[in-house]
């Protein structure tokens, strides 16, 4: 039976960690989720859509001491893996005591249901869905903002072994529906590439204006002389 009063947004999130942590579970990140003492709660967040969103969702957790993993995608349409945010986000989660889910320690394969299974365990430390954590947890996911069986705050309520894999879009959101709260998304992201886009147009200005400057600069550095190339 699912828990109706589990709402998905920070409060609901909240309630969830903090119904865990008052009755004794052990709260963390999946590389330490086969040495956990029970009752144990195992946090995994997959960033689907927006780092804001996840940047959110760990100073919530910070706030309560807790410590999870954040796996982002390399190959996500909605944000760079490689980008100075993203490098920023694994640095300050760091900083705050929540473990970033690096490829090296932890990793997981995007919607398994409808991709072709692949092992990568022998290339990590832990993989998402390995068989120490399926055969000791019970597995519950936010997936498309609609719980199957039970819900996280029930299973925590029933004292037992919890793995609990959610995505900060549908907690960290304003919104209602999945609709909304993708809305939300989108519009974040459009105004992120508009900020971005008019630094770049800040930042054309200035080259233009020192080109007189850098130009010969930068020749001078690269060794080459005007005839024979460089900036043109």
């Amino acid at each position: 039976m699912n828990d109706v009063s589990l709402t998905f947004d920070s409060e609901g999130y909240t309630h969830v960690l903090r119904t865990a942590l008052a009755r004794g579970y052990w709260t963390g990140p999946l590389c330490e989720a086969r040495a956990a003492p029970g009752p144990a709660l195992v946090l995994r967040h997959d960033v689907d859509f927006s780092l804001e969103r996840a940047v959110a969702m760990a100073e919530l957790e910070a706030a309560l001491g807790v410590r999870s993993t954040y796996l982002v995608m390399t190959t996500s349409p909605f944000y760079n893996p490689f980008a100075p945010p993203v490098a920023q986000f694994r640095t300050e989660r760091d900083l705050m005591g929540a473990a970033a889910g690096a490829p090296v320690r932890t990793a997981s394969q995007h919607i398994p249901t409808h991709t072709p299974l692949f092992d990568v365990s022998a290339h990590v430390e832990l993989e998402a869905y390995s068989r120490a954590l399926v055969d000791r947890y019970r597995y519950v996911s936010d997936s498309s903002m609609l719980w199957r069986e039970t819900t996280p705050l029930e299973l925590i309520q029933s004292g037992i072994d919890v793995y609990f894999l959610s995505h900060p879009i549908w907690w960290m959101s304003p919104g209602k529906s999945q609709n909304e709260k993708l809305q939300f998304a989108s519009e974040e992201l459009q105004e992120c590439i508009a900020g971005e886009m008019e630094g770049q147009k800040d930042y054309l200005k200035v080259l233009i204006a020192g080109r007189a400057k850098a130009d010969p600069a930068f020749l001078k550095r690269m060794g080459w002389s005007p005839q024979g190339g460089g900036a043109q």
